[in-house]
């Protein structure tokens, strides 16, 4: 048989075998549902969640963790999930699941909120890199600072020119804290250009405005915040993210039982 022929069927056995081992979007949504209730170790009125990055922590059970958007590992521990919160009156709300369970926040929700929204992701610390300087505002001209909202903002990407009175560029804007891992995010290249720079605090953000964020050694997130006057909320509510998280990690030592999960 030509050399053509043997490697035409065997790229042929590989395609076919692909075919086979594929899931249909009904075994891969079986899959994971699967997965999630086997991996999550429910707790009281909670649900525990190992993390690849090492330690445990407790969601209310409540809370709206989709199957869907929850990711593990071999060992059963989480690699990423989706956590959504609502800043109402100055408090950081887990957004339940079911509407009814909105009384357990102890208020009555307004029909509009703010958002946030934590896409975080958990690995080893060890993995864990130093920022990269060059791209925080620490290297970067001009920079305003906001001490009051306990923000600073730069250029999005690169040095603009000599301070104006009007934002001339796209900003970068940086929660100060005592943390090496700076907490940065931006917004629309058009919500704030052509604003005067003082009044930067009062501009309301149609959307919403999305940064990146370290919680702890391990433990990172993408989030999205807004919309509305966010400059003037961001700092507060990154606060507030960090002290729930927090108070859910779970010090205790984990049962022993086989995690194994099969999916």
């Amino acid at each position: 048989m030509p050399t053509w022929c043997s490697a035409a069927l065997l790229l042929a056995a590989c395609l076919l075998a692909a075919c086979k081992e594929r899931e249909s979007p009904s075994q891969s949504m079986e899959r994971k549902l699967r997965t999630h209730a086997a991996c999550r170790q429910p707790a009281g009125e909670d649900f525990v969640y190992a993390t690849a990055a090492g330690f445990r922590f407790a969601v209310p059970a409540w809370t709206d963790v989709s199957a869907f958007e929850t990711t593990y590992n071999a060992r059963c521990e989480v690699e990423s999930m989706i956590l959504d919160f609502a800043w109402i009156g100055g408090r950081l709300l887990p957004i339940p699941h079911e509407p009814k369970d909105r009384s357990r926040a102890g208020i009555a929700w307004p029909e509009r909120y703010d958002t946030l929204r934590l896409a975080l992701s958990f690995r080893p610390p060890a993995m864990d890199t130093a920022p990269y300087r060059p791209y925080t505002c620490a290297a970067k001209t001009p920079v305003h600072h906001y001490p009051e909202l306990g923000l600073r903002m730069c250029p999005q990407w690169a040095q603009a020119k000599p301070d104006a009175p009007v934002l001339a560029f796209w900003p970068r804007f940086e929660i100060v804290d005592d943390s090496a891992y700076v907490t940065s995010f931006s917004c629309g290249d058009h919500d704030f250009v052509g604003h005067p720079v003082a009044q930067l605090p009062d501009v309301e953000v149609a959307y919403s405005c999305r940064g990146y964020w370290r919680w702890r050694p391990g433990a990172h997130a993408m989030f999205d915040f807004g919309p509305g006057k966010v400059l003037r909320k961001s700092a507060s509510v990154m606060r507030a993210a960090r002290a729930t998280l927090d108070g859910w990690i779970v010090t205790a030592p984990a049962p022993a039982q086989d995690r194994s999960h099969g999916g």
